[in-house]
């Protein structure tokens, strides 16, 4: 094929073709496996988040247990 007088290789044509196509590939894989990741860190987070939030509420529970505990006591005393 001749255009402008500057030799086109259909050949060479398709390889470049190619080439955008996978570097565009890559980039959405790599952009894909980002995000994974990103989810993947936010439900190790959610996952201490709730962690933590069950072990204050044991926590408080014991305080207040103990209050009301120590509170009877005093009462007995009385």
């Amino acid at each position: 094929m001749f255009y402008t007088g500057v030799t086109v290789n259909p050949l060479s044509s398709t390889l470049l073709d190619i080439r955008r196509a996978s570097k565009t590939s890559f980039q959405s894989s790599f952009s894909l496996l980002a995000q994974q990741e990103q989810v993947a860190v936010l439900s190790d987070m959610e996952f201490l988040a709730v962690n933590l939030v069950e072990k204050m509420r044991q926590q408080i529970k014991s305080v207040d247990d103990l209050r009301s505990t120590t509170d009877d006591e005093f009462m007995r005393l009385d």
